[in-house]
């Protein structure tokens, strides 16, 4: 294989240039990736048609490359469009092989046939991608691990759990109040239940709970893990059940969900908490969040109602999505950004040098 080349789009270019620097990192402080030949300085140039048309162009040589194409494909849909463009100029390039890093793979809930006359939208997304010209997929904390399955190409597919955890480290107040057990990790949706589980065992792992005399996944799990149930009806509303299945009376809360847009379900769920533990519940809900899409007033106003704010320790989500500057300033008091580009940095490495990415997870 060619030398190790990034390019990007302009979906999440911030995220891009830092696995970029994440790279140049690994390379310099790791004696395994330095024999890499990289060339990580985005050669990609755009422009648009007075309609808005894309027109893009790789300004150098790429042949027999080993391509890396960074792009989120959230909202635009000229996003995807670009995406593919990107792919496709990378494939009549000659570029040896060409991988598409998508750290928010859009329409991933669009995963199945939930009325008679719609399309599995996250299967046609795959498709096109393929058909683009990618050779394998890069993705983290997809709606449905399933959808891995869509693809005819090999697909990789990243948790976010470890950043979270190393994130809740940080605070140390909160990390000793684990040690305690008196916390319960919430999955607002029964489709969510399997990251929640996940979650979970990685905290286990890192506190070293596992190790203990007696220790028993089953019993643990059991006693530390809730599920709400939802209902969705209409456009972007949802009934959630008054309780949940597990025991949250008097517990820290660590809400686990993949995809946030315009927080109404997580506004749901804390209040419903709230009510259970008979308003004593200040600083007693953690989000963590990977894909923090947070539609701008919705959002913002979802999670500032005087019994969510006062509920909430802190919101962390990931950079798979570019966060707004009017979510910045709104949600300032609670909201932490964890970054994604290091374990993206190091996956680009292994992949390149056909390396296991299993101990990465």
């Amino acid at each position: 294989m060619g030398p190790l080349r990034l390019l990007w789009g302009r979906s999440n270019a911030h995220l891009a240039e830092a696995i970029a620097q994440e790279i140049k990192k690994e390379m310099s402080h790791n004696s395994r990736y330095g024999g890499i030949e990289a060339h990580l300085i985005n050669d990609m140039e755009f422009s648009n048609f007075a309609d808005g048309e894309i027109k893009l162009n790789i300004s150098a040589s790429i042949r027999g490359n080993d391509v890396f194409i960074i792009q989120s494909t959230q909202p635009p849909a000229e996003n995807l469009v670009e995406l593919l463009l990107m792919i496709d100029a990378a494939k009549r390039a000659s570029a040896g092989r060409v991988t598409a890093v998508v750290p928010y793979f859009g329409y991933a809930r669009q995963d199945r046939k939930d009325a008679p006359h719609v399309p599995i939208s996250s299967k046609l997304m795959a498709n096109l991608l393929t058909t683009a010209g990618a050779d394998r997929i890069l993705t983290i904390d997809l709606h449905a691990p399933q959808i891995q399955g869509f693809f005819d190409i090999p697909a990789d597919h990243l948790l976010s759990d470890k950043l979270f955890i190393h994130q809740l480290k940080k605070d140390e107040e909160l990390w000793e109040s684990l040690q305690q057990k008196n916390f319960v990790v919430v999955s607002p949706d029964t489709g969510g239940v399997k990251r929640s589980e996940l979650f979970l065992s990685s905290l286990v792992q890192e506190k070293g709970w596992d190790r203990e005399k007696n220790f028993s996944y089953t019993s643990f799990f059991r006693d530390h893990t809730a599920i709400f149930y939802k209902i969705r009806y209409g456009k972007d509303k949802a009934i959630v059940s008054d309780k949940p299945l597990g025991h949250v009376e008097g517990k820290l809360a660590i809400i686990r969900d993949d995809i946030v847009d315009t927080a109404g379900t997580i506004r749901e769920v804390i209040e419903k908490l709230v009510a259970i533990n008979n308003n004593d519940f200040d600083r007693k809900a953690i989000c963590c969040i990977t894909h923090g899409i947070l539609v701008d007033k919705s959002a913002s106003g979802n999670l500032n109602t005087e019994n969510v704010k006062r509920a909430i320790r802190k919101i962390y989500v990931t950079d798979t999505v570019p966060l707004s500057e009017h979510n910045r300033i709104a949600l300032k008091e609670t909201l932490e950004v964890v970054s994604v580009a290091t374990l993206f940095a190091n996956a680009i490495l292994r992949i390149h040098l056909n390396e296991s990415l299993s101990s990465l997870f």
